[in-house]
């Protein structure tokens, strides 16, 4: 534990330093269950709270930038995968979306700027179209 006079320095997000709270999305695999989260937090980390009340082991695999509006659009865009909650199945798919929202993500940063709902939205989707023709062409 820090002692509470501890002046370390640390690197702010650009978030921070635009004077507002850092938000992000984060995506959690349980992979025993072949399931995954995706859950909103503010700057305190949530990981250790999930991984209290879960038997299975978690593993956080990214966090982006972005609010809960961001969050919610994911959700909504991955409703036929829902099992509960803000958890779904199918963690192949979860590899699928990362891609699309990883290079939305990229763009939204180069801009400074943290990833929109509908940036969201549109690299969600279309990761869940990429993911069922790929199973399409497996079934075949």
């Amino acid at each position: 534990m820090k002692p509470d006079n501890d002046n370390t320095p640390r690197l702010l997000s650009r978030q921070e330093a635009a004077g507002r709270k850092p938000e992000f999305v984060y995506f959690v695999v349980s992979e025993k269950q072949n399931a995954f989260k995706v859950g909103f937090r503010g700057s305190a980390p949530r990981i250790e709270n999930l991984q209290t009340g879960n038997p299975d082991k978690l593993t956080l695999v990214r966090e982006i930038n972005g609010g809960r509006d961001v969050e919610a659009a994911i959700h909504r865009e991955l409703s036929d995968y829902r099992i509960r909650g803000e958890w779904f199945r199918e963690t192949q798919l979860l590899d699928t979306i990362l891609w699309d929202i990883l290079d939305a993500t990229i763009e939204s940063d180069r801009e400074d700027r943290p990833l929109s709902a509908e940036e969201a939205k549109r690299a969600t989707r279309k990761g869940v179209n990429c993911y069922r023709h790929m199973c399409k062409e497996a079934a075949a």
